[in-house]
């Protein structure tokens, strides 16, 4: 009996050396296999008639896209492994408890070899920040006065962010993957096309898959 592989299934990626389970999607858009091979013709003769083909440089292809951005494709794109914690930019309003000087909640880090951070009233427009520097967790702003509202942006070190570094040459992880079709009952009754009409599901198994693109 024919079946109707249709819709959209899942992906599965496992690290092939330890066997850990890397990534799971089940909100894919688009989904598929792709086989080519490159044909030489061998011809002559009078006529120069087709004596045999031979075929070459085989090529497998899984396609896959997801709705949702997980890090992880990053990472397995450019080859690479995500970092714990990051240095990141915050930005926060600050109540002036000391004249001429700002105190934030975090303690700032550096950017670009700087402890630096950007500082406006809060009325004022995005395009009134000034530079300050920071000495641990304060900074001086000539003409803050106790009591006014301030707009802080600067970066510090959060615990629970990840990083993953891109370097200028990579190459793409190699991971094994398991990808699942569902399959459909074929046919012009009305029982294919109930809500029951998925009969089973197809399993494509790639131990060595390389993923190269990233939309």
């Amino acid at each position: 009996m024919a079946y109707l592989m249709a819709g959209v299934g899942s992906i599965q990626l496992f690290d092939p050396s330890t066997n850990a389970l890397i990534l799971t999607s089940k909100t894919l858009t688009d989904e598929g296999v792709s086989f080519s091979s490159t044909a030489e013709e061998a011809r002559g003769g009078l006529g120069n008639g087709l004596l045999g083909k031979y075929y070459h440089d085989t090529t497998f292809g899984l396609q896959l896209t997801d709705q949702l951005f997980d890090l992880q494709y990053l990472a397995l794109n450019c080859g690479g492994a995500i970092e714990a914690t990051a240095d990141v930019m915050t930005n926060e309003q600050v109540t002036i408890a000391v004249a001429n000087q700002v105190t934030v909640s975090q303690t700032p880090v550096n950017f670009n070899g700087a402890k630096i951070g950007w500082a406006k009233k809060s009325t004022d427009p995005d395009s009134a920040y000034t530079l300050v520097t920071f000495d641990g967790k304060n900074a001086s702003i000539a003409g803050a006065t106790v009591g006014d509202i301030y707009c802080v942006k600067y970066f510090y070190n959060n615990a629970t962010a990840r990083k993953f570094t891109v370097n200028s040459t990579f190459i793409p992880s190699i991971v094994h993957a398991v990808a699942t079709f569902p399959l459909f009952r074929s046919g012009t009754s009305t029982e294919a096309f109930t809500s029951s009409s998925q009969v089973g599901e197809i399993q494509v198994d790639i131990p060595n898959f390389q993923l190269k693109k990233l939309y």
